[in-house]
């Protein structure tokens, strides 16, 4: 922290805190995280960047953001706390900002006597439990002076578990539309033939996504014999390629596995679907739908109908509805018109809703509400 001598009352001079200095521990950062980072640098905060030792720090180097190469093995890593306990002592930042739950266990641990703001981001629902101890090293801990949640659902989770209102924030996780300037990918490659009308899913696939509902959904079209479905991401559901086997549409489900490409093959697509049955925050796969002009089937799960207005940028349907999320695809199928200002709805919203530029200004308020630093 730098002090800067300012006029005060009765001209006596009042020294007013300046410049902001941060420890961000980040570790592996996402598109829409390495912006709000660099957003903050390029607003007048000091940084120290932890990253995992095997991502390239490059692009924060370039603006004057000093890198620090460590690794958190696990939520009680005694390496990590050492070496964090010493950048503490040492480099007397104003706060720590974690962006996982392990970094922040440890960043609580290291931190024990050492006068520093702690801040932490927090992502989805679920997991924390007050008779779980881990818990209390984590988003229950005492010492933890504010949590950034990246949706209303989740700061109304965190509230439900004990957290004081004014500790937890909303800050929706931002984004800008260039980041998804893409061409389509050519879906002949993955054996869908020219002119179908693609349904797209992007997820791992794990149970509580339910990817399952959609399967079924999708086999009770019938109808739409055109229509295929393209699950994009690694099948962790053991039942997942059971109900692909057994669908009467299973030579129209595609299962491509985890892609780089992601955004071009959901750009190819006509109608996007999450169709989780909880625990969602604010899930980027439908922002970069959105962000793409795909309009997006979601269920009314956590942060979802936050982003998307139903029958305004998207459709919302109630969560492990079958029935429900069939109409929905239905509707969308049978209505190319409907879909294409649903999807020209969808990417406005992100553009003018949910932007890098309000997550950056955002953060940076809730930096200086905490340290009473003044950035000007």
């Amino acid at each position: 922290m730098t002090l800067e001598a300012q006029p005060g009352i009765d001209g006596v001079e009042l020294e007013i805190p300046t410049i902001l200095k941060a420890l961000l521990l980040s570790s592996k950062p996402d598109l829409p995280e390495m912006h709000l980072i660099l957003g903050l640098k390029a607003s007048g905060v000091e940084i120290d960047l932890v990253l995992d030792p095997n991502v390239s720090g490059e692009k924060f180097s370039t603006v004057g953001i000093n890198i620090i190469p460590l690794a958190f093995s696990s939520r009680f890593s005694w390496r990590a706390m050492k070496s964090l306990r010493l950048l503490l002592k040492t480099r007397q930042y104003d706060l720590v900002h974690s962006f996982s739950a392990r970094a922040l266990s440890n960043a609580l641990l290291a931190s024990i006597g050492i006068a520093v703001k702690q801040v932490a981001y927090r992502g989805t629902m679920g997991h924390l439990n007050k008779l779980d101890p881990t818990s209390w090293f984590s988003f229950l801990n005492p010492r933890l002076d504010r949590i950034s949640c990246v949706s209303e659902a989740v700061r109304r989770y965190m509230i439900s578990q004990g957290i004081p209102s004014h500790k937890a924030a909303t800050i929706y996780k931002g984004h800008d539309l260039g980041w998804y300037d893409v061409p389509p990918y050519d879906l002949t490659v993955l054996g869908i033939p020219p002119g179908a009308e693609v349904i797209s899913c992007t997820a791992n696939m794990r149970p509580v996504k339910g990817v399952d509902l959609l399967i079924e959904a999708f086999g009770a079209l019938g109808e739409h014999s055109r229509a295929h479905l393209l699950l994009i991401g690694e099948v962790r559901d053991d039942r997942i390629k059971k109900l692909i086997r057994e669908s009467p549409a299973k030579d129209r489900i595609h299962t491509p596995g985890y892609r780089n490409d992601a955004a071009q093959l959901v750009r190819a697509s006509q109608i996007g679907v999450m169709a989780s049955r909880e625990r969602e925050g604010l899930p980027k796969a439908v922002i970069e739908t959105m962000a793409l002009g795909v309009p997006p089937i979601v269920t009314a799960v956590g942060g979802m109908p936050e982003l998307v207005e139903d029958q305004v940028s998207g459709l919302v349907v109630p969560p492990n509805d079958i029935g429900a999320l069939s109409n929905a695809l239905r509707s969308l199928l049978e209505n190319p018109t409907k879909r294409a200002l649903l999807g020209a709805a969808a990417r406005l919203r992100i553009a003018e809703k949910f932007r890098i530029e309000s997550t950056v200004q955002k953060t940076l308020e809730l930096y200086q509400e905490v340290t009473a630093v003044n950035l000007g």
